[in-house]
């Protein structure tokens, strides 16, 4: 190769190995905190048993929506305090976290994974049933949101 020449090198965003990573059976905190959690220090592996019980709102009980306990967890690694002490760091994470959340309920109308998947996962054969009808489908668009939303405030 010639010094002229350039091999172009395309650089795979947040979003783009974010997705990835969900639609390699990853829950969508997972897929959140797998993307990020490597350049805090968190073994990828590490990232997977962390956040494994939050999809589906929180063991597919329909809570709060992984996407966005993944986000927060994030938020929690770039600023969470360090130091028991550090009240300053507390309050602005709580902050970030705050905003982070108002932002996803004003854009989908909930912070609930019942409400957003419009389908109760709460039980094995309710759980079955969504993956045959594809209703996790639905969930790109929440994860591709919490990514957005993650990117504004990191």
């Amino acid at each position: 190769m010639k010094n002229d020449e350039k091999k172009e090198v395309k650089e795979v965003s947040n979003l783009d190995k974010t997705l990835e990573h969900f639609h390699t059976r990853l829950n969508c905190a997972q897929s959140i905190l797998a993307t990020y959690g490597p350049s805090y220090g968190l073994a990828k592996k590490d990232c997977f048993r962390i956040v494994e019980a939050f999809g589906g709102g929180i063991a597919h009980n329909g809570n709060t929506c992984g996407a966005i306990l993944g986000a927060l967890a994030v938020i929690g690694l770039k600023y969470g305090r360090t130091d028991i002490d550090d009240l300053q760091a507390r309050d602005r994470t709580n902050n970030m976290s705050q905003k982070f959340i108002y932002k996803f309920i004003s854009k989908n109308g909930s912070d609930k994974c019942i409400n957003l998947i419009k389908y109760d996962i709460s039980t094995p054969e309710k759980l079955e049933e969504a993956k045959e009808k594809g209703i996790f489908v639905k969930c790109d668009h929440f994860v591709k949101m919490a990514v957005e939303l993650l990117e504004e405030i990191l």
